[in-house]
């Protein structure tokens, strides 16, 4: 196996579901969450206030904080849980990527698209 197809194959997201094309920026101030999403989503501003160290789910339809299920008929989904120095995510569907993170302080604006991630 060529080092490209062991790349490649790492950023598969866990499940065969196809790949959604979304790009939307994620800000945490706080305990804010705020989802501004320029294309692939059924919003384009979506927020969501919970405890310190809340994770949150962000869809193709919106911002929560609780699995339901409808979750899983959404064109994407990841989960983002708040780290000590920034955030990670983890993919339900939709994207090109398993996991990934940011490291921010005191606060976050991080720009996620299907494919990856960009500090902003």
């Amino acid at each position: 196996m060529s080092l490209f197809a062991l790349v490649a194959s790492l950023m598969l997201p866990p499940t065969e579901s196809p790949l959604a094309s979304f790009d939307l920026r994620l800000e945490r101030e706080g305990q804010e969450w705020r989802v501004t999403c320029a294309r692939g989503c059924a919003y384009s501003l979506a927020t969501v206030t919970c405890a310190n160290h809340c994770a949150v789910i962000i869809s193709s339809r919106g911002v929560q904080t609780k699995r339901d299920d409808e979750l899983a008929s959404t064109e994407f989904a990841f989960i983002v849980t708040p780290q000590e120095n920034g955030w990670k995510a983890e993919s339900l569907h939709g994207t090109a990527w398993r996991e990934l993170g940011a490291t921010c302080t005191p606060s976050c604006r991080t720009r996620i698209n299907d494919t990856g991630v960009a500090l902003r």
